[in-house]
Formats: C-alpha cells, sequence, structure tokens
C-alpha cells in the first residue's frame, strides 16, 4: 500500500504568520493529520517572539540546545498588521544568526544538528518581481501565492523535509517556488 500522504511531513516544526484567520484555517487543514508540529501567529511581532522564545537558551547550563529548537519552515504573510512579513524575516534572521553563532562550530556544520537555517516561505498574493526583491532581501527562500493551495503548500513542505527546495539564497541546497 502507498505511504499516506502526509508521511514524509511528519515531525516537522512549522509556524504560519497570517493575519487572515481563514488563510490559517486552510493551512492548519491542508496539514491535518500530516504529523506537523504547527504553531501560528497572526503578526509579525508574535513570530519573532514565537522564535526567540524558542531560542532561549536551555534552563540548565549544562543542557545543550536541541535542533527542535529551530522551526523547519516558517511560513510567512507579506502583509500584516503590528508587523510585515519582511520586518519580521529581517528580525527572525538576526534572531537565528546571534542563536547560531552562540554554537559548537561542529553543530552547525554538515551533519550537525543545526545544519540548516529555518527556511522562510512568503505569502502572497502581490506576485511579481518588487515582491520577490523585497522577499529575497529580507531573507526569505522562496514564495507561494495566495490563497495557497493545500496541494502547492504540502509540495513545498516535503521538498524542504527532503532536502530539495531550492531556496533563492545562492548558497543554498533547499530550492525555489515560484507563484
Amino acid at each position: 500500500p502507498a505511504a499516506p500522504r502526509g508521511e514524509s511531513l511528519a515531525g516537522m516544526r512549522v509556524l504560519v504568520v497570517d493575519d487572515n484567520h481563514f488563510q490559517l484555517r486552510v493551512v492548519k487543514a491542508s496539514l491535518n493529520r500530516s504529523g506537523v508540529e504547527l504553531d501560528a501567529a497572526v503578526h509579525g511581532k508574535e513570530a519573532v517572539d514565537l522564535v526567540a522564545k524558542r531560542l532561549e537558551c536551555p534552563s540548565r547550563e549544562d543542557a545543550a540546545p536541541t535542533s527542535s529548537s529551530l522551526y523547519d519552515v516558517i511560513l510567512m504573510d507579506s502583509m500584516m498588521p503590528v508587523m510585515d512579513g519582511c520586518a519580521a524575516t529581517i528580525e527572525i534572521r538576526k534572531l537565528e544568526k546571534t542563536f547560531r553563532a552562540s554554537l559548537p562550530p561542529a553543530l552547525t556544520s554538515a551533519g550537525g544538528a543545526f545544519e540548516r537555517e529555518m527556511v522562510i516561505i512568503g505569502l502572497s498574493a502581490e506576485a511579481g518581481p518588487e515582491y520577490e526583491a523585497g522577499a529575497r532581501a529580507a531573507g526569505m527562500d522562496g514564495a507561494l501565492g495566495k490563497p495557497c493551495r493545500p496541494d502547492a503548500l504540502r509540495d513545498a513542505l516535503r521538498q524542504v523535509n527532503e532536502g530539495t527546495f531550492n531556496s533563492w539564497k545562492a548558497s543554498s541546497k533547499r530550492g525555489t517556488l515560484h507563484f
């Protein structure tokens, strides 16, 4: 028998950031029963706070951080109140850079628990080169159009999980999504 459709997503840690409650429901329904650990935020500041909380130092001095500290994927809406997607992405990348700099090099090199950066995929109805340029400059890895199709969302997450996602970042091994 074929594997369940969401099996290759099991165990992924995903943060979806969108002020549109309908879009949040679509994402949750799309990933229902897939084994994904899903957190949600309704604006960029809330997303930054959730990431910061995950990156806090362990409570015990002798406790080492685990790779479960990081989200595998952040799905980031572009236009939101309080803090937009590009501003939130910039802040999240700063937090991640500081966190990764505090780790021993063995943890961030090939084969280490923190080898890969979090993948940030923009969600936007604003397709086009201007949006892509801003998203790239902020540190996003790719984008999906809105409304987000459930199959496109699952495929993007599967690509990240399998290491075949082509990022906009030239040095990354991940892949690019287009609108």
